[in-house]
């Protein structure tokens, strides 16, 4: 009965990652800050927090994966979401806004107009 229990929670922790990726309208894909980064890996040298990727349900950065938890839309451009991200051992769980300017570029960030700006990279 237990593993019954630990496959039905497991099964809809999947389906809340997924469906909370469905609902941040960002594409899947590699987002820099500036265009120079995009196509390079952090094993590269390039310093922390140049780029992101985001993957469904999930977004991968320097030393970090995290999945998105929850997404609350806020206005049209203007979404809260919760990740749960493992770093070098360590679990934590972080709130981000993120405001989404185009269809190719966003704002993360603690406020309105705050923070990092990252703009789709070419495929």
């Amino acid at each position: 009965m237990k593993q019954l229990t630990l496959g039905v929670f497991l099964c809809g922790f999947s389906v809340v990652a997924a469906a909370a990726d469905e609902r941040l309208p960002l594409f899947h894909g590699q987002w820099a800050l500036d265009g120079k980064q995009c196509g390079q890996s952090y094993n590269e040298g390039v310093a922390e927090n140049q780029f992101i990727e985001i993957g469904r349900g999930t977004f991968r950065m320097y030393e970090a994966f995290c999945k998105i938890t929850q997404v609350i839309q806020v206005t049209d451009q203007e979404w809260r979401t919760e990740l749960v991200c493992s770093s070098e051992g360590e679990s934590t769980t972080n709130e981000w806004a993120i405001d989404k300017i185009s269809s190719t570029e966003f704002i993360v960030g603690a406020g309105a107009g705050e923070g990092n700006t990252y703009k789709l990279c070419p495929k």
